[in-house]
This record gives C-alpha cells, sequence and structure tokens, in this order.
C-alpha cells in the first residue's frame, strides 16, 4: 500500500554531490547579502536580524525569533507590513543561517508567493501558524535539532495541504502530525529517525508514501 514505509539504507553519490553543490551556492550566495547590499532590513528577535534582497529574505543572528500575529491576509511580521513595501508579496526564499532556534508565531503566514525555506541546523521549535496558508511552499527539510512543531504550523485545519514532499533529518519532533498534515495526499514523507511508526499506521496518511533512508 502507499503507506507502507520504504527503506533506503543508502543515498546514491549522486545525492550526496548535488546537495554538497546546493549548501556550497546557498553560502556563496549569502555571502552577497550583506547590510549594505539589501534592499530592506530590521530586527526579529533579540539577537536576530533580517535582510531582504532579490526576493529572498534572509534571517541572521542567533537564539529566539520574535512572536507574531496576523492581519486580515497577511503575517504582521516586518516584512508583511504594508510599510515594508508589501515585502510579503515579493518573497520567495527564506534562509534562515544557522543559529536561530525558533521560527516565531505567524512569521511567515500569508506568502503567497514563498516556494523555498531553508531551515537552520540549531533549530528547536517551529511555532504557531508560522508558515499556515503559504500554499506555493511545496517541500521542507527539518533538521535533526528540530523537538516541535505547534499547533496549525503549516495549515489552518484538515483541509490545508501544500507539500509534495517533506524530509525529516532526525526523530520525530513533538507536533509532526501538523507537518504531515499539510502533505498533500498522494505526497511523500522521507524520514530517517523514530517516532514515526505510529504515524505510518493512521488511516488518515493512507494516501501518503512513507520513506525511511
Amino acid at each position: 500500500t502507499d503507506n507502507q514505509a520504504e527503506t533506503t539504507d543508502n543515498p546514491t553519490e549522486a545525492t550526496d554531490n548535488q546537495t554538497d553543490a546546493n549548501i556550497s551556492s546557498t553560502e556563496e550566495f549569502l555571502k552577497t547579502i550583506t547590510p549594505e547590499t539589501a534592499e530592506a532590513k530590521g530586527v526579529c528577535g533579540a539577537d536576530l536580524t533580517w535582510y531582504y534582497q532579490d526576493n529572498v529574505l534572509v534571517i541572521k543572528g542567533t537564539g529566539p525569533m520574535n512572536d507574531y500575529t496576523k492581519g486580515s491576509w497577511h503575517t504582521l511580521a516586518p516584512w508583511g507590513e504594508d510599510t515594508t513595501n508589501e515585502l510579503y508579496d515579493k518573497i520567495h526564499w527564506v534562509v534562515f543561517e544557522d543559529g536561530a532556534t525558533t521560527i516565531g508565531e505567524y512569521a511567515f503566514y500569508g506568502l503567497d508567493n514563498l516556494a523555498k525555506v531553508t531551515l537552520p541546523n540549531s533549530l528547536i521549535s517551529i511555532n504557531r501558524s508560522a508558515f499556515d496558508n503559504c500554499d506555493n511552499l511545496k517541500e521542507m527539510t527539518f533538521p535533526a535539532s528540530l523537538e516541535s512543531i505547534d499547533y496549525e504550523a503549516f495549515c489552518d485545519g484538515a483541509y490545508g495541504e501544500h507539500f509534495d514532499t517533506i524530509t525529516f533529518l532526525g526523530d520525530a519532533p513533538e507536533g509532526a502530525r501538523e507537518a504531515i498534515d499539510a502533505v498533500n495526499r498522494g505526497g511523500t514523507v522521507y524520514y530517517i529517525g523514530t517516532g514515526f511508526d505510529e504515524y505510518i499506521e493512521w488511516e488518515s496518511y493512507s494516501d501518503i508514501t512513507w520513506i525511511k533512508q
């Protein structure tokens, strides 16, 4: 059946090389985004700073992100307010440098054009509705450090599916179902660690393909 877990013990060398290349390319790109070159910038935590440039939002620094609220259609985070020239409509990629530990409530709510998110290896928690109503976000990889995912972090209720694939690089975090609920029927969940067996057996996830790497 579709929900039966498959096992892949040895990822291909080609995949590893592609991943290394992507990491290197991302690192080189991030070096070009500085306080001097950024089109917009500000703070989003006691020790976190954000920079916007060329449809990319970069979060730099350490510690937790601020929690936010939502407006009628979009987040009231700094990049979502009208005072920042409606950046919420321009952001296609959000990149966290290692150091951030939480993603704030409603931080990226309603970013209609958000298609890619790069999470940090330091991430511990994703707070409520952080990525809710981001319909063009089709895939996400969760770092091994992630411990919890809060209520409706990715979709509002049972009819907000938008992921084609998600990948867990560690054990199932508390609230893993909040991410799994956002996987399209017929989508795929890749996982490495433990704690996923109970979800694999759920009838409501019978149309999801589970692949253990």
